[in-house]
């Protein structure tokens, strides 16, 4: 397991789970999961307590960028 920070950088709150710009969410990837353990063009991005909409691009090792928001992620 991977335990992860995911922290919304910018964008507006879509809906009622996501998060407000500067919020962060903890959360483990876990082994096995079907979602990629890394932020992948065209998959959204999930740990156990957090999942975004569909990646549309990677900015670099440590932020990305989906529809509605940029998004700072490490392993913690």
């Amino acid at each position: 397991m991977k335990k992860i920070r995911i922290t919304k950088i910018s964008g507006e709150k879509s809906h009622s789970t996501s998060m407000e710009t500067g919020e962060s969410r903890d959360g483990v990837i876990i082994d096995g999961s079907v979602f990629p353990d890394k932020p992948t063009v065209g998959r959204p991005f999930a740990t156990d307590t957090y999942k975004t909409s569909v990646v549309q691009r990677i900015i670099n090792d440590a932020y990305f960028e989906t529809y509605n928001a940029r998004y700072h992620w490490k392993e913690i």
